[in-house]
């Protein structure tokens, strides 16, 4: 397998994506930050940190379905001492699920907290970041739907000390709270390739760039090392397999039909289809104060 590290991800669209933010962030007052939960520190980009620093923030782990519930408090434990390293407040955490529609009710009273809202007719703005694929289409939408506001874009007033008035959309008319959205940033430069697979694995990076076979691979090593073994009875497979070949064998896989059974493998630990799982590794979190 070629160094997936060596693969140029950060295309220059995305250098003109955080142009338009960094033309937009001073007007906003709280970073919606959307993660995977399954991948809740790998899919944290550390190229948007420049930008977003000094705004109030919440971290939205979406996808919560399809990890492992319990390790929510110690996901949230990883997260912040992520931010304790980087010298930058406690984030609000919220798990969210669009098929489950869990925590989305949450986000516009958290927001309405953290920023202190006395005035309800005074506008908060909030821009939603991301990497590409975690979701964050989906949640805007989930907020845009719950509010139940015409959904053309919305001209926000000028806010004292800004000139500038921002295109908008209102998702929340008591307190009026406005979102901007982003477009999905990718991370500058992964860390290795296990940082590598684990993006693709989730779908954050095209299969197409990483090789399906290679995700492949990977997302059978992580069913085996999670001691997660409900791919042989779903695959009705006469026992674990460690390599894909010996599963490519196992299913019966031909010359004509290996692709598509390579796809519909990863497709089916995609959906859950296999179990729920945290892909980072949180055993060092475990000592220390439980986070509330």
């Amino acid at each position: 397998m070629q160094k997936l590290t060596k693969h140029p991800w950060f295309a220059g669209h995305m250098e003109r994506a955080l142009k338009q933010m960094k033309e937009k962030i001073k007007d906003v007052d709280v970073i919606i930050e959307v993660r995977d939960a399954r991948i809740p520190l790998s899919s944290f980009n550390p190229s948007l940190e420049d930008l977003i620093r000094t705004r109030k923030r919440i971290i939205v782990l979406n996808k919560c379905d399809l990890a492992n519930p319990n390790l929510e408090t110690l996901t949230a434990r990883a997260i912040h001492h992520q931010y304790e390293s980087l010298r930058l407040p406690k984030p609000q955490i919220l798990f969210t699920s669009l098929t489950t529609t869990r925590n989305i009710h949450k986000l516009i009273p958290t927001v309405a907290h953290i920023v202190n809202v006395k005035d309800t007719s005074m506008s908060t703005i909030m821009m939603a970041v991301g990497l590409p694929n975690v979701g964050k289409s989906s949640v805007i939408n989930a907020l845009r739907k719950n509010a139940k506001i015409p959904t053309a874009v919305a001209k926000v007033e000028a806010k004292p000390g800004l000139t500038r008035h921002v295109s908008a959309f209102l998702v929340s008319e008591s307190p009026r709270i406005f979102l901007i959205d982003s477009p999905g940033v990718m991370i500058p430069k992964v860390l290795d390739d296990s940082h590598v697979l684990k993006l693709a694995l989730v779908g954050i990076i095209p299969d197409a760039i990483v090789g399906i076979e290679s995700v492949a691979q990977f997302a059978l090593e992580q069913l085996n090392s999670h001691n997660a073994l409900a791919y042989i009875r779903e695959l009705s497979l006469p026992g674990p397999v460690t390599d894909l070949e010996q599963l490519l064998e196992a299913s019966n896989a031909t010359e004509t039909t290996r692709q598509s059974v390579i796809t519909a493998f990863v497709q089916s630990f995609r959906q859950g289809k296999f179990g729920k799982f945290v892909l980072d590794d949180l055993t060092k979190y475990r000592q220390g104060p439980v986070v509330g």
